[in-house]
């Protein structure tokens, strides 16, 4: 398999919680990994809290640039939505 064709069925996932324990993570990671596996994918999950997002020393990241630039929102965040 190609490295392109390797790209297409990986992709990165931004997931971020309200607060975040080791027993939140481990879940996403759990279903994260089945509903890939369901689909022939690889989910990789990049986790964060909405504290380490927004204020933490991540949110100064090349990543979390990245991410605000070029990632597409499951729903919108709060800060972005019309109220």
């Amino acid at each position: 398999m190609l490295a392109e064709d390797r790209a297409l069925l990986d992709l990165d996932l931004c997931v971020v919680v309200p607060q975040l324990a080791r027993e939140v993570r481990e879940q996403i990671h759990t279903v994260a990994w089945e509903i890939g596996f369901d689909h022939g994918r690889l989910l990789a999950p990049v986790i964060f809290s909405q504290a380490e997002f927004s204020d933490g020393p991540m949110s100064a990241s090349t990543l979390v640039a990245n991410i605000r630039r070029d990632g597409i929102a499951a729903r919108p965040s709060r800060r972005n939505s019309k109220s």
